[in-house]
């Protein structure tokens, strides 16, 4: 182990999302295994930890997350980031959590459109969703910083710049991930997107920016960051990567079903998993699994 860990005590989530990597949705850590996590983290010196699902605030698993959280603060590791799609989220939940966390943990959102009838045909367990927007709300005015992913299909680019704006209006947002759904074991999602959509998708929202400047950084496809626009002397540095992942590529992940990886969807990604040769990502064409560092 580093000093930091992602875990992903469940990958339980009813939402059934089209770009959903797991290949399974049934998988919890032992009651066992998730008692002596703290202590494990503790003996292999980790300081700090982010915790990831399947959905950790869907009532199959609050009650065990509260308990996790308190066992992790108990001893001094902080938590850095909780990853969610927001939908559960109630005043109640968050003021257990102001027991539990710092103020400066980040929430991580996955967040595909702010229409109800696109939420449904992106995740289609949420058919029974009376609102989506009410509990994301919440969060963003919670007073945790958020970072937001977005997972793009061949949806219209519209429904893309429709949450630029919804994010527009709260302080809380960080980050704007805006990422190309890949092709895992179960779906091959990758394979359907048009060869031209992430180049509609780049232009409109630097369109977006180029009229009224997002206040947050955003990322687009892994390729390009705002903060190349703020600060083209960064770019020597940026080395261009169509690694799923990309950030999270290096960190030391504990899966629902007790095993240790490098990377958190490295398990369940497709064996011919490569970036597709489109015009745009030339840099990226038929950069293959087995070139990730993350497969060693």
């Amino acid at each position: 182990f580093e000093h930091h860990a992602v875990l992903e005590p469940t990958s339980r989530c009813s939402g059934g999302c089209r770009h959903c990597y797991h290949s399974s949705h049934g998988v919890d850590w032992n009651i066992e295994f998730e008692k002596e996590m703290p202590s494990i983290l503790q003996l292999n010196n980790v300081s700090s930890v982010s915790i990831t699902g399947g959905e950790v605030f869907s009532r199959h698993y609050l009650p065990r997350l509260y308990d996790l959280l308190q066992d992790l603060r108990s001893i001094n590791i902080n938590v850095t980031s909780i990853s969610t799609s927001g939908l559960f989220f109630s005043d109640e939940i968050l003021h257990n959590l102001s027991k539990l966390i710092n103020k400066n943990t980040v929430i991580r959102i996955s967040m595909d459109t702010v229409s109800s009838g696109e939420l449904i045909n992106t995740r289609p367990g949420y058919l029974r969703l009376q609102s989506h927007l009410a509990p994301l709300e919440l969060v963003f005015d919670s007073g945790y910083p958020v970072v937001v992913t977005t997972v793009v299909h061949n949806k219209n680019a519209n429904e893309v710049i429709k949450i630029g704006e919804f994010i527009r209006k709260f302080d809380s947002v960080q980050v704007w991930n805006i990422r190309s759904a890949i092709a895992t074991r179960q779906k091959k999602t990758r394979n359907s997107i048009e060869s031209n959509f992430h180049e509609t998708v780049m232009s409109e929202i630097l369109r977006q920016h180029a009229s009224r400047r997002y206040k947050f950084e955003f990322r687009l496809f892994n390729v390009l960051s705002s903060q190349f626009l703020e600060n083209p002397k960064l770019l020597p540095s940026y080395s261009i990567t169509d690694h799923p992942c990309r950030d999270e590529q290096n960190l030391i992940t504990v899966k629902s079903n007790g095993t240790i990886t490098q990377c958190p969807i490295l398990p369940e990604l497709d064996e011919s998993y490569a970036s597709s040769p489109d015009k745009w990502t030339p840099l990226l064409a038929n950069l293959s699994l087995k070139e990730m560092p993350c497969k060693q």
